[in-house]
């Protein structure tokens, strides 16, 4: 963003310090630019009677270019402003949160650090405390600490990010405990407790991520048990059984982690039974049945993985052919198969598992086609070759045994000459 020059601040803030002249003149009008001929009165706070028709000529009329160089200022336009905040920043926040959610929402990506340091800037200046403000402000607020700690993230900033998140989360808990009912302050509150736990989980703390996803759990059970017919209640809730359950996965406690996996699952399941078309359904149900599935292997329950499995291939097959344009798909879809052979293998159901291994065979050597640079995928084809041929080699078929080690051998090598630096290849 351009600074301005000192000629265009408006005489009328020449009894202001210049922090306070900045915010005043980028907060208030820059994110409110867009609402230019707009209901100017609900920005400045209603205190326009004064100078309501000048204000709207002015918006009409003059060019006003939020990003550019060429950035213009009304003396009328910056007094206005300065009336209406003077002693009410509170008023600026709201739209210094909409400048971050368009930021967030990838429509001005180059804008992210400008905001992210203007909400700072704003908020340090200004440096409210939860409980001091109407409720309707003290969301708003929440929300742009919230904005600014996902920004944070986004840029692999954890502490950072984790900072910002628990402002959020204090005042969305005061929020809550003045409006305990009040459904969109609990969607908030459970929402900051779940962007805490990831980010004391990307910075390895998992005790602290558990307890958080496990507090953002209950609300979203709240909320559905409030509301069970909303979909995104429901679909809310899964994604809190989920987190909770991989939270758990990652802390080596599959046992405890199965039940919140199996919860999310019959939630997904219901969500895609009831909107089989919504996308977002299906692929989080995917997700959840490779989970139960992966979580049932580790604890040595392999028919109970193999079922999960079924399913998880059955649906990523419906995906493929729904979505022939989403290579992702494709991509899943040759896992599930992997899935599904190997734990064929070791039941031995041989039987089943030489086909799955073939289908596996097939879209893996479509993906290394249309990827030749991905070694990944010939390193899979050389697995898939040795598991065919102990298969073929545990049947007696000698010959069909060979060939596929044969194969194995030749990828390889391949692999070996690609990357000889390579130890793992060697």
């Amino acid at each position: 963003m351009p600074t301005l020059a000192p000629a265009a601040v408006p005489a009328a803030f020449a009894g202001l310090a210049a922090p306070a002249q900045d915010l005043l003149l980028r907060y208030a009008l820059l994110p409110a630019l867009p609402m230019a001929g707009g209901d100017w009165a609900n920005l400045l706070g209603g205190q326009v009677d004064q100078w309501h028709a000048q204000v709207q000529a002015l918006a009409a009329d003059q060019w006003l270019e939020a990003a550019g160089p060429g950035h213009q200022m009304s003396t009328a336009l910056a007094e206005a402003v300065r009336l209406a905040a003077g002693g009410r920043l509170a008023d600026l926040a709201e739209p210094m949160a909409q400048g971050l959610n368009r930021q967030l929402a990838a429509e001005t990506p180059d804008q992210g650090p400008f905001w992210a340091a203007r909400a700072q800037q704003l908020l340090a200046t200004w440096a409210p405390e939860p409980g001091s403000l109407l409720p309707a402000t003290g969301e708003t607020v929440a929300d742009l600490y919230a904005a600014g700690g996902q920004l944070a993230a986004a840029q692999g900033q954890w502490a950072q990010a984790q900072a910002g998140f628990a402002l959020a989360a204090a005042w969305y808990e005061d929020l809550h405990q003045r409006q305990p009912h009040h459904t969109g302050v609990k969607n908030g509150l459970a929402a900051s407790y779940e962007q805490l736990a990831d980010a004391h989980g990307n910075q390895g703390d998992l005790q602290q991520a558990l307890g958080y996803f496990s507090n953002a759990l209950r609300l979203r059970d709240e909320l559905y048990r409030a509301a069970p017919e909303q979909p995104e209640a429901a679909h809310r809730l899964a994604f809190a059984f989920a987190q909770v359950g991989n939270v758990l996965a990652a802390m080596g406690e599959p046992a405890q982690a199965l039940p919140s996996f199996q919860d999310a699952g019959r939630l997904f399941n219901d969500l895609h039974q009831r909107y089989p078309q919504h996308l977002e359904s299906q692929t989080a149900l995917a997700m959840c049945l490779q989970q139960i599935g992966n979580t049932q292997k580790a604890l040595g329950k392999l028919p109970e993985a193999l079922a999960a499995y079924e399913d998880l291939n059955e649906l990523s097959l419906k995906l493929v052919r729904d979505h022939p344009g989403r290579p992702e798909f494709k991509t899943n879809l040759a896992q599930t198969f992997q899935y599904l052979a190997s734990t064929q293998q070791a039941l031995n159901q041989f039987d089943k598992a030489l086909p799955a291994y073939q289908a596996h065979q097939k879209l893996l050597t479509e993906l290394s086609r249309a990827n030749p640079q991905q070694l990944e995928w010939k390193q899979q084809l050389a697995q898939n070759s040795q598991a065919q041929a102990d298969i073929y080699l545990a049947q007696g078929n000698g010959q069909a045994a060979l060939e596929n080690y044969h194969a194995q051998l030749r990828l390889r090598e391949e692999l070996h000459f690609a990357k000889p630096a390579d130890g793992g290849f060697k």
